[in-house]
This record gives structure tokens, C-alpha cells and sequence, in this order.
């Protein structure tokens, strides 16, 4: 399972996120699989990284099998750039004075 994971991060090789993904390779190294495409999936979110079939399907596959809900990756599906999924509550309000 850790090597599907390990390819899945390094399919990402050549994206804006390349120079981040050694530390990826560090969480499955200490056993943390689930946090690895944790945040391979906050990164792909934030950086609005592009994301293949075959890539989301990886995704959705592995974060059942590392205990990682779905609905954590719920921009799969989307094409960059991807939605604003904060709630009201979580978006900054406007500050400004008129």
C-alpha cells in the first residue's frame, strides 16, 4: 500500500508542488501514510495543482484504505482553479469600513 502511495506523490513530479513532495516521503516513513495524502491533497487544493483520472482515482482509493475520509478530497472532480469549500463561518469577512 505504501508503494502506491509513494507513486501516486511522485506522479506529481514536475507540478509546483515537486519541491515539497521529499516531505511526503518522510510521513510514510515514520507511519503516517493518512497524513502523507493529507496534505498531498491540501497541496493540491491550495496550489490548484491538476489532477488526472487515474490520479483522483489513486487518491480516493488509498485515503479509504489509510482511514482518510472522501469528503476530505471533496475538490476531486474539479478543474483548477478549485472552489472556495470553506463554509461562511471559515471565510474572512470583509473588514473594510465604507
Amino acid at each position: 500500500m505504501t508503494k502506491a502511495l509513494r507513486n501516486l506523490i511522485d506522479s506529481f513530479e514536475g507540478s509546483q508542488i515537486s519541491s515539497r513532495l521529499p516531505e511526503l516521503h518522510d510521513y510514510i516513513d515514520h507511519n503516517e501514510s493518512g497524513l502523507a495524502i493529507e496534505m498531498l491533497s491540501d497541496w493540491i487544493y491550495e496550489d490548484d495543482v491538476p489532477v488526472s483520472s487515474d490520479q483522483s482515482q489513486t487518491i480516493l482509493e488509498l485515503s479509504e484504505r489509510f482511514g482518510v475520509s472522501p469528503d476530505y478530497h471533496s475538490f476531486i472532480g474539479s478543474t483548477p482553479p478549485y472552489p472556495d469549500l470553506r463554509t461562511p463561518e471559515q471565510r474572512p469577512r470583509d473588514k473594510t469600513r465604507t
